[in-house]
C-alpha cells in the first residue's frame, strides 16, 4: 500500500538555504533571472517555500555543480514533467503569521507552556530581529488591541505574555551577541519605564552592527547610568521611554549629565517632542527623522 508523500513547509528563504546549501542571494537571483523556483508570497510580500521548491532547488544545484550554466539548467527543469509527488498544493500561509495565531490562541487559553513552546518554535524562522519584529511585536499589538484597564482577564493575559516573552527575548539576546564585537552599548529604560521588550529590539539591531549590548532593564535612573558609563566606558547609551515624563526637560538634562561625553540616544512613544528638546541636552532622538541604524553607522567605535 502506498503512502502519501510527506509535505514540508511553509519555509522561509533562510530555511531553504540551510536545507539545500544554496545561499539566499543565489536563490533570489535564480528566481529573478530564471524563474526557478517561483515560491508563493505572503500577504506582506515574503517568500514562502514548500517541498516542491526545495526539490527544484536541489535539482538546480546538482545541474549547476555539474558544470551546466544556470540559464540552461533552469530551461531543462522547466521542460521536465513534475514528479508524481509534486502535484499542485494549496497555497501555504505565512509561517510568521501561523506562529502568531498559535501564540494568541495559547494566550486565550491561559496556557503558559503552549505559549512558550510556540514562541520558541518561531525562533527558527529567521534572524533574532526578524523574530522580534514579526512574532513578538504582532503578539504585543494583538494584546494591546484587547487590553482594557478595568478588565482583569486582559490584564492577566498581558502579564502572563510579557513574562514569557521577556524570558525568550533574553535567550535570543544571548544567542545574538556578536562573538567579535567592535563596540559596546548600554541599553536601558528611563526611570518609571517598566516595558523592557523594546530594549531587546535595540540590542538585536546593535548586534547586527557587531555592537555588544548590555541590557540594564527597567526603571534605570540617571544615577545608575552614570555609574555604568564610568565603569564600562561604552561607545553608546540607548534609552527607551513609552511613558510621558512629568518634567521632560529635567529628565533629559539628568540623563545628558549622566552620559557625559558618551553619545546617547532615546526612543519610544514617551520621548518628549520635538527632537530638538533632546539635542539641547546632548542626546539624539531616534524615530522618523533618524534611525538607529543610521546613527550607529556614524559612530566612531573603539573596538571591544
Amino acid at each position: 500500500m502506498s503512502t502519501a508523500p510527506h509535505r514540508i513547509g511553509p519555509l522561509s528563504i533562510g530555511a531553504v538555504a540551510e536545507l539545500t546549501g544554496v545561499p539566499a542571494p543565489t536563490l533570489r537571483a535564480w528566481e529573478r533571472r530564471y524563474g526557478v523556483p517561483h515560491p508563493d508570497r505572503s500577504a506582506s510580500g515574503h517568500r514562502i517555500y514548500d517541498d516542491r521548491d526545495v526539490a527544484l532547488v536541489r535539482r538546480m544545484r546538482r545541474l549547476t555543480d555539474g558544470g551546466i550554466a544556470p540559464r540552461v539548467a533552469a530551461e531543462r527543469l522547466r521542460r521536465a514533467p513534475p514528479a508524481p509527488d509534486q502535484a499542485p498544493q494549496p497555497p501555504v500561509s505565512d509561517p510568521y503569521d501561523t506562529v502568531v495565531e498559535r501564540i494568541v490562541a495559547a494566550i486565550d487559553r491561559f496556557d503558559p507552556d503552549a505559549l512558550e513552546s510556540e514562541l520558541r518554535r518561531g525562533l527558527v524562522l529567521g534572524s533574532t530581529l526578524a523574530v522580534y519584529e514579526r512574532v513578538m511585536v504582532p503578539v504585543m499589538r494583538a494584546l494591546g488591541e484587547r487590553w482594557r484597564h478595568d478588565d482583569p482577564v486582559s490584564i492577566a493575559q498581558e502579564h502572563l505574555t510579557t513574562e514569557v516573552m521577556r524570558d525568550v527575548a533574553q535567550d535570543l539576546h544571548r544567542l545574538a551577541r556578536p562573538s567579535d564585537p567592535v563596540g559596546l552599548a548600554i541599553v536601558a529604560c528611563v526611570a518609571d519605564e517598566q516595558h523592557v521588550l523594546p530594549l531587546y529590539a535595540i540590542a538585536f539591531r546593535l548586534a547586527q552592527r557587531r555592537i555588544k549590548a548590555v541590557v540594564l532593564g527597567a526603571r534605570t535612573p540617571p544615577s545608575v547610568i552614570a555609574v555604568a558609563v564610568e565603569r564600562m566606558q561604552p561607545d553608546l547609551v540607548a534609552l527607551s521611554s513609552t511613558v510621558r515624563p512629568a518634567d521632560p526637560d529635567a529628565l533629559l538634562a539628568a540623563y545628558g549629565q549622566s552620559c557625559g561625553a558618551t553619545p546617547w540616544i532615546i526612543g519610544g512613544t514617551g520621548v518628549p517632542q520635538p527632537a530638538e528638546r533632546v539635542a539641547v541636552h546632548g542626546g539624539r532622538c531616534i524615530g522618523p527623522g533618524l534611525s538607529l541604524d543610521v546613527f550607529v553607522d556614524r559612530l566612531t567605535l573603539t573596538g571591544r
